[in-house]
């Protein structure tokens, strides 16, 4: 490996919030990419969701099976999440793990698709940098 110049980080990170709210019919999946986008954020964690996913595709495991299934509605009660825009695209990475209620008992996922339900809500973390002069 080649010698490296060392480099002074010259910047402030502050953590910040932000909640997206869905509406009707809203693909999960697209409105965190453009809220990301839209807001100038390269990475961003899911920390939590509301609501009630509809058309969803989840993947789990039950003791040493995994299952797929595709459900016309799902509530979420906890969600957690770590999400990248990349490439020129600024496609959408990462993955999406959700405590949902399944046949009246909570099981942990990981969401594949869905749409929101009205008022559907996604709280997201994220570090905004700042330059220090």
């Amino acid at each position: 490996m080649g010698q490296m110049d060392s480099q002074i980080f010259r910047a402030k990170g502050t953590p910040k919030t932000m909640i997206l709210e869905l509406d009707e019919d809203e693909d999960l999946f697209e409105s965190l990419r453009t809220g990301m986008m839209q807001h100038n954020l390269e990475r961003a964690t899911v920390e939590s969701m509301e609501g009630t996913l509809k058309n969803a595709s989840v993947n789990y495991m039950l003791g040493s099976q995994y299952k797929y299934e595709e459900m016309p509605t799902v509530l979420v009660r906890k969600a957690h999440g770590k999400y990248e825009l990349m490439g020129k695209q600024k496609q959408l990475h990462g993955n999406l793990h959700a405590i949902i209620d399944l046949r009246g008992e909570n099981m942990t996922v990981t969401v594949g698709k869905g749409k929101a339900t009205a008022g559907f809500k996604i709280r997201l973390s994220f570090i905004e940098i700042t330059p220090i002069a």
